[in-house]
């Protein structure tokens, strides 16, 4: 199978992954008496573990430069997430200072990308 099937097999996991813990995050704010500023905390947390997984994925099936193709990876993964939410919502980006938040799944998707093209070895 093709490095490119590989991974586009991986982003359709990572947003089904996203889609159900933010599902499970939506029943958990309504559910419990968290209060909503608490959404922000938990769609980092949920884009972190997806990126995680993501990277680990893309490392295990390409097995080489792991760092590389999993902060790639995740990268890719949130911009389909940010376009997404844009064409859904029809919201326009605009940078604040929460923004630098999101260099926490990258980072942890370029990680994961290490740790999958370990599991090879």
């Amino acid at each position: 199978m093709s490095t490119l099937k590989k991974v586009i097999i991986i982003q359709f996991v990572g947003s089904l992954m996203f889609f159900i813990l933010s599902l499970l995050m939506a029943v958990i704010l309504i559910a419990t008496p968290f209060k909503e500023t608490w959404s922000f905390a938990g769609v980092i947390l949920i884009l972190a573990v997806t990126c995680l997984s993501i990277g680990i994925l893309t490392g295990y099936s390409v097995g080489r430069r792991g760092l590389i193709y999993g902060g790639a990876s995740s990268l890719l993964f949130l911009c389909i997430v940010f376009v997404a939410v844009n064409l859904i919502f029809g919201g326009g980006f605009k940078a604040d200072y929460n923004d630098i938040f999101y260099i926490i799944p990258v980072f942890l998707g370029a990680m994961g990308g290490a740790v999958g093209t370990n599991f090879n070895n």
